[in-house]
């Protein structure tokens, strides 16, 4: 648990009540690539009464080497299982700039997307391909 903050410049330094010092920033947790993943709000792409279908999840987005992607999505406005789409590990050694094609073909009202992976990866853009169908 944090207790104290120190800010030294743009070095930001924490106490913890174990009586640790951590210093913030930097690509790994001691040595071990970072986890990291984000939530989106739930969509429904302004009409909350035709259920759509996700064509398309085009992901933009700069993957360190070493680094992973995975992208999912649920039906349904929270909880629910999270189908995993697409997964993208660099292991080129070089920064892979990607576009990844995600096909998804599960009519909802509402959806959300997870992006989530180890590593160092910049997303740039993510578009939706959406179609609507009738109630």
């Amino acid at each position: 648990m944090a207790t104290s903050y120190y800010l030294d410049g743009q070095t930001l330094y924490i106490g913890t009540s174990g009586g640790q010092v951590l210093q913030m920033g930097g690509t790994t947790d001691n040595g071990a690539a970072i986890n990291w993943s984000i939530e989106t709000k739930p969509f429904s792409e302004g009409d909350e009464t035709v259920r759509k279908t996700i064509n398309r999840i085009w992901i933009i987005g700069d993957i360190e080497p070493g680094s992973s992607l995975y992208v999912a999505y649920a039906g349904g406005t929270e909880g629910g299982a999270w189908n995993v789409v697409n997964s993208t590990t660099n292991g080129t050694g070089a920064i892979q700039s990607i576009r990844i094609p995600v096909i998804v073909n599960a009519p909802q009202t509402w959806y959300r997307l997870k992006l989530y992976g180890t590593g160092k990866v910049k997303i740039h853009r993510v578009v939706r391909e959406i179609s609507g169908r009738n109630a």
